[in-house]
């Protein structure tokens, strides 16, 4: 049995005494040994959230297509340009649509940037 399982199969550990919990976690007051601590570390992995691989740019950039009304000023356009025989009007709509992806990709970059420079400054260690 796993140090953790009998603990996460209780609904409420915060009412069990703290002998009871030191004892269905396998530890002390003291906390872990060395030795403890590393078995622990090699079977449950590092005490991290699991990050998502980032998306690619590509992806992100025609990920600004998906919006429903862009789809239907790109419909548009085509249907104007197959109806009317007209290059002028739809080339003007797919230019502005272009030009909207563009700084959307801009602007979302931007803001990934910003998260980024969030995370690097949050505290990624405590002492306890």
């Amino acid at each position: 049995m796993s140090p953790n399982s009998s603990l996460h199969s209780s609904s409420t550990p915060h009412a069990q005494s703290s002998e009871t919990v030191l004892g269905e976690l396998n530890t002390s007051t003291n906390g872990l040994s060395a030795a403890n601590a590393t078995e622990r570390l090699e079977s449950f992995g590092p005490n991290r959230l699991a990050e998502t691989p980032p998306t690619p740019a590509w992806k992100r950039f025609l990920a600004q297509f998906s919006n429903l009304l862009t789809i239907i000023l790109i419909a548009a356009a085509v249907i104007s340009l197959v109806v009317a025989r007209e290059i002028k009007t739809p080339a003007v709509v797919f230019v502005v649509v272009f030009m909207n992806a563009i700084i959307g990709f801009v602007q979302e970059n931007k803001a990934e940037a910003s998260l980024a420079a969030l995370k690097r400054m949050l505290a990624s260690s405590a002492r306890v």
